[in-house]
């Protein structure tokens, strides 16, 4: 009989499984070892946000203020002295299943938009000039990073249940399993940790030295950096589409094995991998 922790494993350690499907599986998990805190996290994530309050940190993004130009179609920066911080930060409150939809779907590969309320645009119009309504410009990798430190606080959850010797069997726990749930404490912000707190506002697109610190706090060996910055260096360099195969896929492994540690980092490294 298959062990639903295992797969659940399995499953965070696919990049092909969708994180909706994965949070489907550890909903069952969490409902039947009575683990409330995680059982709350994974509605909130499946269904949305609907108390701004309860919205993690991990999901806070950070954008440019523009307008659209529907003269010359272009977004056009929106100067500001002193650019209120409100204004090009806020925290991302819908499903991962539209946000995986708005990734896939989207016409331009790079950004995202993110409007303001009716409320915010009628005061933005009156102290700014603009053709059109000011909104958010993000980068999409910063929806692929939330996605990511999901799927990380799944995978790490589950290897914590396996070391407590916690596995079930199909669908089903023992009760000694379900006795052991009940003398340790699975706290969410426990698996959370460092895995959202990846300033994005200081990672430049593609560049490997604006990451290179933030790996090295998360643990990354002096070799598995060295190989990322050579895979980012030879994909900027590279015109051969046979080249650039070998270094996506090659990519794809380093992410495989370091995704666990880097966090937050993963959404951003594979959208320069998978995008170049």
């Amino acid at each position: 009989m298959k062990s639903i922790i295992i797969e659940l494993q399995q499953l965070a350690s696919d990049d092909s499984c969708t994180i909706t499907t994965l949070l489907r599986k550890s909903l069952i998990v969490a409902s039947k070892l009575n683990l409330n805190d995680f059982k709350k996290w994974i509605n909130n994530e499946l269904n949305g946000y609907d108390n701004i309050d309860e919205i993690p940190q991990y999901r806070e993004v950070t954008g440019d203020l523009k307008a659209w130009n529907p003269y010359n179609g272009i977004w056009i920066p929106i100067i500001w002295k002193e650019m209120p911080e409100g204004l090009t930060k806020c925290k991302i409150g819908q499903s991962v299943g539209e946000m995986e939809d708005l990734l896939k779907n989207r016409k331009d590969k790079s950004i995202l938009t993110i409007s303001f309320t009716p409320e915010q645009t009628a005061i933005l119009l009156r102290v700014i000039n603009t053709p059109t309504p000011p909104t958010r410009i993000i980068s999409s990798s910063q929806f692929a990073g939330i996605l990511d430190i999901v799927r990380n606080i799944v995978l790490e959850w589950s290897l914590k249940l396996e070391s407590d010797g916690v596995l079930g069997k199909d669908l089903t726990f023992t009760e000694k399993e379900k006795q052991k749930i009940s003398s340790t404490t699975y706290n969410i912000q426990n698996f959370v940790g460092v895995l959202g707190e990846v300033k994005s506002e200081k990672i430049q697109i593609g560049d490997y030295n604006s990451i290179h610190s933030e790996l090295k706090k998360c643990g990354v060996s002096q070799s598995e950096r060295n190989e990322l910055e050579d895979i980012l260096d030879n994909l900027k360099n590279t015109k051969k589409d046979t080249e650039k195969k070998t270094l996506v896929k090659k990519g794809v492994g380093w992410l495989k094995r370091n995704a666990s540690t880097i966090g937050a980092l993963s959404g951003i490294i594979r959208s320069w991998i998978t995008n170049s």
